[in-house]
């Protein structure tokens, strides 16, 4: 029993020490494939979900393209702008051993970014408008410089003698100064206008100021988040009619909903660095948003700063195809550095590739000042690509052959914009009833609003509703011998036309003129 019990003894330790082994291995193994994954930061602003899912996207790309590459994403999201949150979280990122950081977007917190990195010799891949690289950076977006270049080269390309830079704000300032520092006392006339004095985001007092001067055309500077509603101010106050020219020097103004202005028969052209033709932008498209539909010829939803964090993925992928430098986690609590990374960083800069913002190099600084842009225009078919701008070539015209698919006698009205005026009268033209207060075409409804906007698709122009402030559709008054009243308004000029259950008569009939009735409802209660 004795003999027995020690070979059950023996038995059993030889077990326990066959499970520590393979323990001890399996925990080898586990290790080994950590060590083996290679950590990118992404921090983005709460404001850009997108940003997270194109850095995911990205790097799943770039490990189905290379079985050996093992990217994994590590990604926080940040208040915009608040700097003491994004070092926080970037150094509690910093642990888990990164081999290069992306973003953010806004310029406060992209500097705290840069400067936590800078003090950890760790990548940084920058994505921000900035002028100056320092030592562990690679900055994907355009140098500000040769977006001024592009600038100055379209305002010569379209031959304007005088314009004034409407900005946003005094962080515009940069692309601003820019243009004024390459003119300096000679070339055009330029008049400096802030539109966003208030910041309020009421607009009209300045876009009305601008009405009364003499300029015809406008280089717009401002943030995607401003644009829309300076656009559609500009339209209520009459700024967007064919008397009016723009240049919009915001790389992403093609990603706008700009239906409401096709038809407006103003010249609306810019750049854009993400081009919908690209069939490279069109795979990531349909893959981040999972649609087989393509873009539409109007706006394009796919951003600079989402291409460029697409690219920054890309540019990493290619580095670690011939180098493969271990990552080390870092502290911001000591003086700990990574000393592999300005080594990485000087590989990137003489690295070339084409991803979604075209063909990416960099100078010695790790900064991007050979670039290609596309030169667009907004027409009634939406966004027309009408030449190519590069560093080195300058400005191209390719603008396509004009398709006409309206009749003679219905291109009159294409592109043109109406004041049209209304009087509320049930059922034709009458105001909303919602909780929220409207502004705009948006507050009308009835059968003559109805009207205008079915027209106004079918003949390709835009209009603008204008309320009657007395309501009195027009006559003339015994007393002065002048017309009042809606007649009045389209006699004066002030609108281009009226829609209402006007009822014709000689009288009015001699002011202005009148279409046939298009309805007759009789009796309405």
């Amino acid at each position: 029993m004795c003999k027995m019990c020690q070979l059950q003894t023996k038995d059993r330790a030889k077990l326990w020490a066959m499970r520590l082994l393979m323990l001890y291995t399996l925990t080898n193994l586990l290790s080994n494939c950590r060590a083996e994954r290679t950590n990118v930061g992404l921090v983005y602003e709460n404001t850009m979900p997108d940003l997270e899912k194109i850095f995911q996207l990205a790097i799943e790309k770039a490990n189905e393209a290379n079985e050996e590459l093992k990217l994994h994403g590590v990604a926080v999201a940040i208040e915009p702008d608040n700097a003491f949150e994004t070092s926080k979280k970037l150094c509690k990122m910093l642990r888990q051993n990164l081999v290069a950081v992306l973003g953010p977007s806004t310029n406060k917190a992209g500097r705290h970014a840069l400067s936590v990195c800078d003090a950890k010799e760790l990548p940084f891949l920058d994505t921000r408008w900035d002028f100056g690289a320092q030592l562990p950076t690679i900055n994907l977006h355009p140098h500000p410089a040769q977006l001024g270049v592009a600038l100055k080269d379209l305002v010569t390309a379209l031959g304007w003698e005088s314009f004034t830079i409407v900005y946003e704000s005094a962080e515009y300032l940069v692309t601003v100064n820019e243009l004024l520092r390459m003119y300096g006392t000679a070339g055009p006339t330029i008049t400096l206008r802030r539109y966003d004095l208030d910041l309020n985001g009421n607009y009209r007092n300045v876009l009305r100021r601008i009405r009364n001067a003499e300029d015809d055309s406008f280089v717009v500077v401002g943030s995607l988040e401003t644009l829309p509603e300076l656009f559609k101010q500009a339209q209520q106050v009459g700024l967007l009619t064919s008397d009016y020219r723009y240049i919009i020097a915001n790389l992403d103004w093609h990603t706008m909903d700009l239906e409401p202005y096709q038809h407006a028969d103003v010249n609306i052209t810019g750049l854009r660095l993400v081009s919908p033709e690209s069939e490279q932008v069109l795979e990531v498209a349909k893959a981040l948003y999972e649609s087989e539909e393509p873009f539409q010829n109007v706006s394009c939803p796919l951003t600079s700063s989402m291409a460029l964090v697409y690219d920054g993925i890309q540019l990493l992928a290619e580095t670690y195809k011939h180098v493969n430098f271990r990552p080390v986690p870092l502290s911001c609590g000591d003086d700990s550095s990574w000393d592999k990374g300005y080594t990485l960083v000087n590989y990137m800069k003489s690295l070339t590739l084409n991803g979604l913002t075209g063909a990416i190099h960099f100078d010695y600084e790790g900064l991007r000042t050979d670039f290609q842009l596309e030169v667009i225009e907004l027409g009634v078919s939406g966004m027309l690509k009408v030449g190519e701008w590069s560093s080195e070539g300058g400005f191209e015209m390719k603008r396509p052959p004009l398709m006409h698919t309206l009749e003679p006698d219905m291109r009159s009205l294409m592109n043109k914009s109406f004041i049209v005026v209304t009087a509320i009268s049930e059922p034709y033209g009458m105001l909303k009833e919602t909780p929220e207060k409207l502004e705009g075409n948006a507050q009308f409804e009835g059968f003559g609003i109805e009207l205008i906007d079915e027209l106004s698709k079918k003949l390709g122009f835009s209009y603008t509703f204008y309320l009657q402030p007395d309501n009195k559709y027009g006559g003339i008054d015994p007393k002065t011998g002048e017309w009042n009243g809606m007649i009045r308004a389209i006699i004066d000029n002030r609108a281009d036309m009226g829609i209402t259950d006007l009822t014709m008569t000689s009288e009015r009939e001699s002011g202005v003129d009148f279409t046939i009735p298009f309805m007759n409802l009789g009796k309405y209660h």
